[in-house]
């Protein structure tokens, strides 16, 4: 796999992999020719897709040609509409594989006279083993150096076995975490009150083996604020890097979390005010707007998809939601019902991919927290389900 976010992959990229004979293997393939025109055709390129979904990511780069496994030139295929191939490409993978790959994404790179190489880029699936469906082809592939290969029975139940475990273990980590902030057991002090809890879980954190390196520079630390979007402070600690709003002796406001892993976790003490309350409209704004910015930050340093997105809030009991000043009706007070638990702990959204339009992901979660306040949902979407919550006064 190339060691490059996939819109940075370009004709240099490339080039270097011949000067630097990267041969085939595990996590990449060549192709010198896109043959998706006959049945048999598509059944081979689902079959490469799968085997990389089922086994360690990897990357298909389709113009380029090898010999024994090694690239020795860059012809290209010609298309002259990019476009519309990519879109063509992607009917046929939907279609085709069962269950649907949650990351494929394809990046054209263009070598000149309506000439394209295409690199598909297949994420580490966290639903395998996948297969290849098309007109009944019903094999599952993996991949290991000598490139792809069909999985037998013992392998298959293997492979049922370790998706499940993972995501076992995800969901574990999360508990695990929520557990230590109850507790106490956080990277900084930080002040008592409902608190808001944020985690997002890269797949690849439990499955690749790869590790953010550290210290991370300026412009990374600044993208990985906390909720509250201000650093008073950072260092580096034995899980990776932290950061935090509000000075000593004072426990602090907030803080950020980023795990060698990938993982970032990150807490804010009520969002509103000094007491119990949650600014309703305004932490879920804070919540999307931060959630692009460490998406962002992930794409850069390398990590893949799918990752998972937790939203739980903590030490709630008696907490209100607040609404804004223009509503003009309130519900058990002025400011609505009291919450009945003292955590909630919601379900995972999956982000699939980098253009995933992350407010609409995130709308079930942020509707079940106004469902727990006595609401029919939250109010920073349209009738239509559309996010319009940077546009709404607070």
């Amino acid at each position: 796999m190339i060691q490059k976010p996939l819109s940075e992959i370009d004709l240099d990229v490339l080039q270097g992999l011949i000067a630097d004979e990267v041969r085939e293997g595990k996590t990449i393939d060549y192709k010198r020719d896109l043959s998706v025109d006959t049945g048999d055709q598509k059944k081979e390129f689902l079959a490469d897709l799968s085997s990389f979904a089922n086994t360690a990511s990897g990357d298909l780069i389709i113009g380029m040609e090898e010999q024994e496994g090694v690239p020795v030139a860059i012809p290209g295929i010609i298309l002259p509409d990019v476009d519309r191939e990519i879109q063509r490409l992607h009917s046929i993978i939907q279609e085709g594989v069962e269950p649907r790959i949650p990351s494929v994404e394809i990046q054209p790179v263009s070598v000149g006279d309506e000439k394209w190489v295409l690199v598909v880029r297949i994420g580490k699936s966290w639903i395998s083993p996948h297969r290849a469906s098309y007109r009944g082809h019903g094999h599952f592939y993996a991949r290991n150096s000598a490139g792809k290969y069909r999985l037998d029975v013992g392998e298959l139940r293997t492979a049922f076995t370790l998706a499940e475990g993972t995501a076992e273990k995800i969901r574990n980590f999360r508990i695990d975490r929520l557990a230590r902030i109850i507790g106490g057991e956080t990277p900084v002090p930080i002040r008592e009150g409902v608190k808001i809890a944020l985690h997002l879980i890269p797949l690849a954190a439990f499955t690749s083996g790869n590790f953010i390196e550290m210290p991370l520079d300026h412009d990374r630390r600044a993208d990985f604020a906390p909720l509250s979007g201000s650093i008073s402070d950072w260092r580096n600690n034995l899980d990776g890097f932290v950061c935090y709003s509000g000075n000593p002796p004072r426990p602090h406001r907030a803080y950020l979390q980023l795990f060698r892993t990938g993982v970032v976790e990150t807490v804010e003490i009520s969002v509103y005010g000094e007491g119990n309350i949650i600014n309703g409209p305004g932490y879920e704004v804070e919540i999307v707007q931060s959630v692009k910015r460490y998406l962002k930050q992930l794409q850069i340093l390398g990590i893949g998809m799918p990752v998972y997105i937790f939203l739980s809030v903590l030490d709630a009991s008696g907490a209100v939601l607040r609404l804004p000043e223009s509503w003009h009706f309130r519900r058990g007070g002025e400011y609505g019902h009291q919450a009945d638990r003292n955590e909630f702990i919601l379900p995972e959204a999956v982000i699939e991919d980098y253009d995933t339009d992350i407010p609409v992901a995130l709308k079930p979660q942020f509707d079940m927290i106004w469902n727990a306040f006595g609401y029919d949902g939250s109010i920073n979407f349209d009738a239509e389900g559309n996010w319009i919550g940077e546009n709404r006064r607070n």
